[in-house]
């Protein structure tokens, strides 16, 4: 078995180009499991998201939960926009 390490910024974040559409948090979402679907990246997965892309996070193992099973979550957003805790 090995551990392999994947970055995903979304549009408009980090180093993504923008895109001419406009986009929700859920789209985002829907793209990365696509992305990971796409580059036959095995799960389960455990994220690491800091920031903002705690909300990524969340959303993803809400919208897929058998394919998660762990987050580390630092600084997360999530807890102050949405007042998750």
């Amino acid at each position: 078995m090995t551990d392999r390490e994947r970055f995903f910024d979304a549009d408009h974040f980090g180093r993504s180009m923008a895109v001419p559409m406009s986009r929700t948090v859920r789209d985002l979402v829907s793209d990365l499991h696509a992305l990971l679907q796409t580059a036959h990246v095995p799960g389960p997965y455990v994220f690491a998201a800091h920031s903002f892309g705690g909300i990524f996070a969340r959303l993803y193992a809400s919208a897929y939960p058998k394919e998660i099973v762990g987050m580390v979550l630092v600084d997360d957003r999530a807890v102050m926009a949405l007042g998750l805790k």
